[in-house]
């Protein structure tokens, strides 16, 4: 299906394509039912993609996706929640099938929010932490705090060595403003899995002068007994700007040793009083 759009002018805008499976309604069926916090039981706004197609719960919890019938693999997801993979959920031609998922709540396993001394970070000057201001309501890490950066810098922030072993599904969010001349200047986030190894780079930005949420997923530290992040700048030898900063660091992640720490969490019981 090819559609086009035209405003009140006349003028038609860009034409797209849609693409649709058409069906004899006896060889489809329906598959719904309700996303919840594993913990809490607490409804949950997830996608929920099942062999290509996709559908999106409500804050309700509830979903509805009409698939072919037959077998199906479904994968279900939400921020700051683990992610489930199930394969062969059934849907049977011309009948609903319900089926519920529980999403276990990630762990934060770092966080740091800049108001205090941010124990056990290191920074390279000038990177400091500084007080609120009209951009923003708390304080925050900076790579400038008295004005525009310098021409030329590669420092870092980096955090102290913490322990992932046993989780999985590594995250790492913040919040942040990248305030620098763009296609030149950067702000680069890297980790690595233990003290001796090099630094991989998941995330880097420019030219982005307002604050905004950052999540980006860091597999290379699922199970690191080590594992490190760092917020690197760099600037070239020409324009400056007033820089990085950065706040409410989190990094989280699921696996055994998060749900292990879930009330009600049973691992192992033997039953032998």
């Amino acid at each position: 299906v090819y559609l086009q759009g035209t405003d009140a002018a006349g003028a038609s805008g860009a034409v797209a394509a849609a693409f649709a499976d058409i069906r004899d309604p006896g060889d489809v069926g329906t598959v719904s039912g309700l996303v919840r916090n594993a913990r809490t039981l607490a409804p949950i706004a997830a996608e929920i993609r099942a062999s290509g197609y996709v559908s999106r719960s409500a804050g309700d919890g509830m979903y509805l996706r009409r698939l072919p019938a037959g077998s199906h693999r479904f994968e279900v997801s939400a921020p700051d929640f683990e992610s489930i993979a199930i394969e062969g959920i059934g849907s049977t031609g011309g009948a609903t099938v319900t089926r519920d998922f529980e999403l276990f709540p990630l762990c934060a396993v770092l966080a740091e929010d800049a108001e205090a001394n941010a124990a056990g970070w290191t920074t390279d000057s000038p990177w400091a932490i500084v007080n609120a201001n009209a951009n923003h309501a708390s304080r925050f890490f900076t790579d400038s705090p008295v004005g525009n950066y310098a021409n030329n810098r590669n420092i870092a922030l980096t955090s102290p060595a913490f322990d992932l072993t046993g989780y999985d599904n590594p995250e790492l969010a913040f919040e942040a403003r990248c305030d620098t001349e763009a296609g030149y200047d950067y702000g680069i986030v890297e980790v690595r899995p233990n003290l001796s190894t090099s630094w991989t780079e998941i995330h880097r930005c420019d030219g982005q002068p307002q604050w905004r949420q950052v999540r980006v997923a860091a597999p290379q530290l699922a199970g690191a007994a080590q594992a490190q992040v760092r917020f690197r700048f760099t600037s070239d030898s020409f324009e400056v700007r007033d820089g990085w900063s950065i706040d409410n660091i989190v990094l989280r992640a699921g696996g055994p040793a998060c749900r292990s720490t879930e009330p009600g969490t049973v691992i192992f019981a033997s039953g032998f009083e």
